[in-house]
């Protein structure tokens, strides 16, 4: 497959992504754009054989995280992910999360952790903020997270 199969088969999926983590259209179209740039200087390295929706998907987001740490006016520090981090949604229904109601700290924290793969320890020495402040945005996100979802229908 070529880069631009993959644009035409999960562009639209990468660009609803961005979307949602970065809570603006412009970044997220900036973010794409990044995302399939970086993705086409290494096509070589994805087999043909293989679904490269994983792929995409890591790149974008560490695409937004990147965008989301410049905006937060701190320089962008590598914490390499161990292993691939799961989807956060994967039961054949498309959910467009709605962040609106997180605050800055409660959208970061839950996109490094869910998105990013990232644990505890990781967000807090990346964000320079106590572990226990860390779950208490996660906690404070995910209730926010929770209710959105039930307003919606999606939750019981």
């Amino acid at each position: 497959m070529t880069v631009d199969d993959w644009i035409a088969r999960h562009g639209d999926r990468a660009l609803a992504l961005l979307r949602s983590v970065l809570r603006n259209a412009e970044d997220a179209h900036d973010a794409w754009q990044e995302t399939f740039t970086a993705l086409w200087r290494s096509a070589h390295r994805v087999r043909d054989d293989v679904d490269a929706w994983p792929y995409i998907r890591r790149t974008a987001l560490r695409k937004a995280l990147d965008r989301l740490e410049r905006r937060r006016g701190r320089a962008a520090r590598e914490v390499p992910l161990e292993s691939e981090p799961a989807s956060p949604v994967d039961r054949g229904v498309a959910v467009e999360f709605d962040f609106a109601g997180l605050d800055e700290e409660e959208h970061l924290a839950i996109v490094l952790f869910f998105w990013g793969g990232r644990s505890i320890r990781e967000i807090s020495m990346h964000l320079e903020l106590p572990e226990n402040t860390v779950k208490s945005r996660l906690f404070r996100a995910r209730a926010k997270l929770r209710k959105n979802l039930i307003d919606r229908g999606f939750a019981p």
